[in-house]
């Protein structure tokens, strides 16, 4: 099973792309200019890697802090998976960090400290920014979620 992660954001979004039978992961960062530009980015990558899932950071019910880059970048990756009719989910960031950490509450920088420090599920991650590190955690708490 392959399951991309994608955390939204206008200027940079986080992609994880996580081979579940093998644990190959790769990350990267992609950095669309306008939202049409991200639209046809992430349709290009899905279509590249052929994702059986694709997991959406999403957005707290009621909770009006999320920027409007964030929404609107949101709304053109949905866009997207949509028009290319590829299944996803959306996880918030507090049922990812429940499921990966045990706690909905821990902050993002607590979050990027322990990955970069231990690792996660065994494996070291070097290298990577907050936004691969957003979506990859997307994938994982998918796959721990289904198991």
């Amino acid at each position: 099973m392959v399951i991309m992660g994608i955390d939204p954001g206008i200027k940079n979004t986080g992609v994880a792309i996580h081979n579940a039978l093998t644990d190959e992961i790769k990350c990267e960062v992609i950095n669309p200019f306008n939202l049409n530009d991200l639209y046809n980015q992430i349709v290009d990558l899905v279509t590249k890697h052929k994702p059986d899932i694709v997991v959406v950071e999403g957005t707290i019910k009621g909770f009006s802090k999320s920027p409007s880059s964030h929404l609107e970048s949101r709304g053109a990756i949905i866009a997207a998976l949509q028009k290319i009719d590829v299944d996803y989910r959306e996880l918030t960031p507090p049922q990812w960090k429940k499921i990966l950490f045990g706690k909905g509450n821990i902050s993002k920088t607590e979050v990027y400290r322990i990955i970069k420090r231990d690792g996660i599920w065994g494996q070291k991650i070097k290298g990577l920014n907050g936004h691969e590190i957003d979506a990859l955690c997307l994938t994982l708490a998918y796959i721990a979620k289904i198991s």
